[in-house]
């Protein structure tokens, strides 16, 4: 099987959701590519791994857009979420995180939504003039 980072392709879209058929999902995954030969490489990488692909729409204008950029960075593990994010090594950055998000975990449908006291440096960073 053809390694599909080196297919060219531009990701723009993955949703999942449960199958129709149990105990199995189904993916959406909505990409630019340059020709129809890209498109059909995809799908041939595709097939020995899954149980069916369906190509929904794959347009002539869609696939010559001279606006074609390839995807900067894309995480490929759990890790690089946070790891790439400016204020993972900040310490009172995460500790402020830390306390939003324990406000948001007590929060249950139907409760009053908490209410959060910003710092004047959180609505400096926010302030639209």
């Amino acid at each position: 099987m053809s390694n599909l980072a080196a297919l060219s392709v531009n990701l723009k879209k993955i949703e999942s959701r449960p199958s129709k058929t149990r105990g199995n999902y189904d993916f959406y995954v909505d990409f630019d590519a340059k020709s129809r030969e890209i498109v059909k490489n995809v799908v041939s990488c595709i097939n020995p791994i899954v149980k069916s692909v369906t190509v929904i729409r794959m347009e002539e204008s869609d696939l010559n857009s001279t606006g074609f950029t390839s995807v900067p960075w894309f995480p490929r593990h759990i890790q690089e979420l946070d790891a790439d994010h400016p204020g993972f090594t900040d310490k009172k950055y995460r500790e402020r995180r830390g306390e939003i998000t324990a406000l948001a975990r007590t929060y249950e449908h139907g409760m009053k939504l908490p209410h959060i006291n910003y710092t004047p440096d959180e609505i400096k960073t926010w302030y639209i003039s």
